[in-house]
């Protein structure tokens, strides 16, 4: 069948709509232990800097320091994902354009100018 809009549009709009919000929650739970990971590191390395660096809880503290660096590029990537995911008014606008032609244009303005011209004349006959 020729289908003016393609059914498998709308299971598009619908999963991104849905990768949209799962985006946004890992980001935000993400962005939360980022923020909490860099501050007990630095509440770590301040209380255990005064002990040099073989006391094992300054490398604890470094080796959570990688883990929250790698956190923090997981929600970086996060983030990319989530602007260049688009939202369902953006897929709707995108399926819209599809139909917007120069051919289309020129039928739309021949329509509007024959109504327009029907109007006139209509108003003409009154008078």
């Amino acid at each position: 069948m020729n289908y003016i809009i393609d059914p498998r549009f709308f299971y598009i709009l619908s999963i991104c709509d849905g990768l949209k919000e799962v985006l946004s929650t890992i980001a935000i739970i993400i962005g939360i232990l980022v923020c909490t990971g860099a501050v007990v590191f630095g509440i770590m390395y301040y209380v255990n800097s005064e002990y040099g660096d073989d006391d094992p809880e300054l490398k604890n503290a470094k080796t959570m320091l990688k883990h929250v660096k790698n956190l923090a590029i997981i929600a970086a990537i996060i983030g990319v994902l989530w602007v260049f995911c688009p939202s369902k008014d953006t897929l709707i606008e995108m399926q819209i354009a599809r139909f917007a032609t120069y051919d289309n244009a020129q039928a739309a303005i021949e329509v509007v100018k024959s109504a327009t011209d029907y109007v006139i004349n209509a108003i003409q006959e009154v008078k």
